[in-house]
């Protein structure tokens, strides 16, 4: 007797899908990616408000310095003909540590008069009026550069003048020739711009 033998083969198809050690793998792989993305995106974010930061303060530097430069150079200038310079005939240039706001009352000096009784802004005549002018609320910005409460906030400004006459940056005052003005601003992001110029005797 003839026995035929059949065999089937079952045809094992292709497996569809991941492992669940490859499914672990690629996760974690995934997730170190991410990590490392994030952390290389998230100082570019802070970054980038840092440029409308500095726009702004300079801008701000920039206004206040043109202003304090298109004054006189001292209080003793003359601003009429024959338009005598301190330092020239009997006309003596304002002592450093007198610098400052001037008295409203023209035959008092600081400190014999202070607070309502001195020069605002709005009669600032020379340079060295704006000397020690500080600025650290939101409402003496608004006040002074009138604009809205908001728009610099958490801003501060402080300005500085003395005589530099050999432009060496350090405030000497043998001749009194020229006068250095140091504007520092501080940002709501607790960085510090500062701004100098020289005005000279003229």
């Amino acid at each position: 007797m003839v026995v035929n033998k059949v065999r089937f083969h079952v045809r094992q198809s292709p497996q569809n899908g991941f492992t669940l050690i490859e499914l672990i793998i690629g996760i974690v792989i995934l997730s170190i990616t991410l990590t490392i993305i994030t952390g290389l995106l998230a100082p570019q974010a802070r970054q980038s408000a840092d440029p409308v930061v500095q726009i702004r303060a300079t801008a701000l530097g920039q206004a206040l310095m043109n202003e304090i430069l298109a004054k006189s150079f001292d209080q003793q200038s003359q601003r009429n003909a024959p338009w005598l310079r301190c330092g020239e005939g009997t006309l003596i240039c304002t002592v450093q540590s007198s610098f400052g706001p001037d008295c409203l009352d023209s035959s008092k000096t600081p400190p014999a008069c202070s607070g309502s009784s001195l020069e605002s802004r709005a009669t600032f005549n020379d340079v060295d009026d704006y000397h020690n002018l500080t600025l650290n609320s939101d409402a003496e910005f608004a006040a002074f550069f009138n604009l809205p409460t908001d728009y610099y906030k958490g801003f501060s400004i402080s300005v500085s003048v003395a005589y530099d006459d050999n432009y060496d940056n350090t405030g000497s005052s043998s001749s009194k020739t020229a006068k250095l003005i140091t504007i520092e601003v501080l940002a709501s992001t607790n960085e510090l711009y500062q701004f100098s110029a020289y005005r000279g005797n003229y």
